[in-house]
């Protein structure tokens, strides 16, 4: 009866056949980095896939004994019947008693001590442990993990969990995968600002949040090669008790198991919308209706000198977008209703910066191209009743909107989210792409509503240019200290 773990049975038969696992990941169709970790015991293969690996696995060792003409010292090796029919499936049969080993045992060649399951109880015991835990795991990823949530993302913003992840020394990329109840929305509407100021956050998080009806019953939180919690989340008390388990070879089967690569998506994160494969360009811009959140000053309206000297500055395919994007706002103006809303403290950052994400392309106007912006804005708000302009002052309600650098955009058909380059690691994806039909409704309501609050301030092209004096006056004084 076998009694060795898949690492070792894995070992012997390469080592019998010779074989480099380079030979043996091209065969199977894994990455060689899969090999090494099964052969040294880091890693097994999931569950799901393991049948498969032994079968492609067995082919390739049988035929190269074969070739070897070792069909002989084989059996006798590994304990075959010497008038064995089938080698292939003697050897498939033989890693999966191994297997069976490795998971009965509860351990890798690699990590022969035992791994407990550690309990945590109590709702104040619980926080201190995720918040130590985060804290001391997150400065020490590569920027490839995932931390993937079978629960509602409410329910742990309501819990403080999104606060663990604050740890001011992790400015990696991590992809986060999270359940979302929309009818928490659909009840709450103010629940959008919940989801925004998380988002806007975390910069350097990727957020892809899956229809929570299928996420709600497994209560896990996977972060991928690193450890398993389960825990037990109460209405209003929160969460009262987690177990804890870092066992590699758990920790890989039980994210392999619980994958959620095929749940419904709601949102996602993607490196540009504008890629012919999404065809936003054109359909985005085809609506005669749009609103726009703007926490990047006002990229549009831009002056004409400002989208000439874009467009001579730019490689010859993105300056002919540059230059359909110009004509598209020509058009935009002269028909279409633009809702403008632009938080106070982002607009005056840009006032200082001049920095601006046209779509993709990234632009720092002069001082002189900041104060002829504010003039283009001024004159089109006069001239064109389609399009408004509402300035958006903080209240206690919406302190998120102090730093914020994340902007919306929705045509009232498809919505966008578009994070500020400067405030983020050039590797993340700045842009989430919300594919729920009934998700991007109530989003769109949350900021279509906006125009209409108390803390929005209706900005008219003759308010503006009554204000472009005192703004032109401190980018003058901006423009001085640069000179000197």
């Amino acid at each position: 009866m076998i009694v060795e773990t898949y690492p070792i049975a894995l070992k012997k038969f390469m080592k019998f056949t010779k074989m480099k696992s380079v030979t043996l990941a091209e065969y199977i169709g894994y990455d060689v980095s899969y090999i090494s970790k099964w052969i040294n015991g880091a890693k097994l293969p999931s569950s799901r896939a393991i049948e498969r690996v032994n079968e492609d696995a067995a082919a390739l060792f049988a035929e190269t004994i074969e070739k070897l003409d070792h069909r002989q010292d084989c059996c006798r090796y590994f304990s075959f019947p010497a008038d064995t029919p089938d080698l292939v499936f003697a050897i498939s049969d033989y890693l999966s008693r191994a297997y069976r080993t490795s998971l009965q045992s509860g351990r890798t060649e690699k990590a022969k001590k035992s791994w407990p399951v550690r309990i945590i109880t109590s709702h104040q015991k619980v926080a201190h442990f995720l918040k130590d835990l985060f804290r001391k795991k997150l400065p020490t990823l590569t920027g490839k993990e995932e931390l993937v949530i079978y629960g509602d993302f409410f329910d742990f913003y309501d819990d403080g969990f999104w606060s663990y992840l604050d740890v001011p020394s992790h400015y990696k990329r991590l992809r986060i995968r999270v359940g979302l109840d929309k009818e928490k929305i659909r009840r709450h509407p103010e629940y959008v600002a919940r989801l925004y100021a998380v988002l806007n956050r975390f910069m350097d998080a990727e957020f892809t949040f899956y229809d929570f009806s299928a996420l709600s019953d497994a209560n896990l939180i996977i972060l991928k090669d690193q450890f398993v919690i389960q825990y037990s989340l109460q209405s209003h008390r929160g969460m009262m008790m987690c177990s804890y388990i870092d066992d590699p070879a758990v920790v890989h089967d039980i994210y392999e198991r619980f994958g959620v690569h095929h749940t419904p998506k709601l949102l996602t994160h993607i490196q540009s919308p504008w890629n012919d494969d999404y065809g936003y360009r054109t359909s985005f811009y085809e609506t005669s209706r749009f609103c726009f959140f703007l926490t990047n000053g006002i990229e549009y309206l831009l002056p004409q000198e400002v989208f000439d000297r874009l467009i001579a500055e730019s490689p010859a395919d993105r300056a002919g977008n540059i230059e359909r994007l110009r004509i598209t706002w020509e058009e935009i103006i002269a028909k279409a209703r633009v809702s403008l809303i632009v938080p106070t403290p982002s607009f005056m950052r840009y006032l200082e910066t001049g920095h601006i994400d046209l779509t993709d392309v990234q632009y720092t106007l002069t001082p002189g191209e900041r104060i002829d912006h504010l003039k283009t804005i001024a004159r089109t708000l006069t001239q064109s009743q389609g399009i408004t302009l509402g300035t958006m002052h903080l209240s206690p309600a919406f302190l998120a909107y102090k730093e914020a650098n994340l902007s919306f955009y929705s045509n009232y058909r498809m919505s966008f989210f578009k994070k500020n380059t400067l405030a983020m690691n050039s590797r993340t994806d700045p842009f989430y792409i919300i594919v729920d039909k009934d998700l991007d409704a109530m989003v769109l309501d949350f900021f279509d509503n906006m125009t209409k609050s108390t803390y929005c301030h209706p900005c008219s092209g003759q308010e503006l240019e009554g204000k472009i004096k005192v703004y032109q006056h401190m980018l003058e004084k901006i423009t001085s200290l640069a000179g000197t």
